[in-house]
């Protein structure tokens, strides 16, 4: 009986969290409301082992749901109304090893200073420079590493681009690509993208640019990312329409940044083309949307 009490209790938790997420803005201060509430009657802040299985899922989900708007200030409320109860019950170690994989909620314990610097963490930073860590967090880090460190970090960025350190953390709170490109792509603006490649004649086969403040860790993966996979990831299908319709070709890898892009059409657009998952199998597509907590294209998959 306890056993499935718990089980029962978890799976409401999650449904109200995963509502809350996916909801309307005009139902995200209700949605919101229902989910703390769900939170108090089940006494989570005072259990160590119930908080920390949250916190989990919190970090876990911000890695792999579809960012919609105002993805990261719904995740933002939640840790707002956590982070008290977070910081009394888990050490420094113990909140970096939970929330290290994930760039952006790691800012947020920055930002709020609920998070205090030591050589693991900084450590750790310099050591995933490859996902730019370094520069992400060089506000953060910049009085532990010292004054000739970050001079060399900045100039080296400055030298690629001399208005690299302007909105630098707006960027930074948004963390995704800051590429006019990628940009068009993230809000589905396909008249602006057919003008832009039209005016600056880029092949509609080329790559998008990896960015420095970029925080998916699936885009950080796989950072050889083509214009049409990145609009599946982003499920803007009027511009994945485009593409296709000026011949660029559809492959298997698609379907791992459709699921990412949670957008159902895109989906039947790959099925109507027949185009086959990597190695013909829905069993890592399966894997892939329960990962990303998209529960519905999941079901649909089964």
């Amino acid at each position: 009986m306890e056993i499935q009490k718990s089980f029962s209790e978890n799976k409401e938790l999650y449904s109200y969290f995963i509502d809350y997420i996916e909801c309307e803005k005009e139902n995200a201060d209700s949605s919101l409301s229902m989910f703390i509430c769900n939170i108090e009657n089940q006494k989570i802040k005072e259990n160590r082992r119930k908080l920390y299985l949250l916190f989990c899922l919190i970090v876990h989900v911000s890695n792999y749901h579809y960012r919609g708007t105002g993805f990261f200030s719904k995740i933002e409320k939640i840790l707002d109304y956590l982070q008290s109860s977070i910081k009394q019950t888990f050490s420094n170690s113990e909140l970096f090893e939970i929330i290290k994989t994930n760039k952006r909620i790691l800012l947020y314990f920055f930002e709020n200073k609920k998070l205090t610097l030591d050589d693991e963490i900084v450590n750790y930073i310099d050591s995933k420079s490859d996902n730019y860590y370094d520069i992400y967090f060089l506000n953060d880090i910049q009085t532990v590493i010292g004054p000739e460190q970050t001079e060399r970090l900045k100039k080296k960025q400055l030298k690629k681009d001399p208005k690299f350190f302007t909105n630098f953390d707006e960027k930074r709170r948004i963390g995704a690509n800051d590429s006019y490109l990628a940009v068009l792509i993230q809000d589905y603006l396909v008249e602006d993208f057919i003008s832009h490649v039209t005016k600056t004649n880029i092949s509609l086969n080329s790559f998008i640019e990896p960015s420095i403040f970029e925080t998916n860790p699936f885009l950080l993966k796989h950072q050889k990312t083509s214009i049409i996979e990145y609009s599946c990831f982003y499920g803007s299908i009027q511009i994945f329409q485009y593409l296709k319709l000026n011949g660029v070709e559809l492959g298997p890898s698609l379907w791992n940044y459709a699921i990412h892009g949670n957008n159902a059409d895109i989906i039947h657009a790959l099925e109507e083309n027949k185009i086959l998952p990597e190695n013909d199998s829905y069993r890592q597509c399966l894997k892939k949307s329960m990962k990303c907590h998209h529960n519905n294209i999941a079901r649909y998959i089964i």
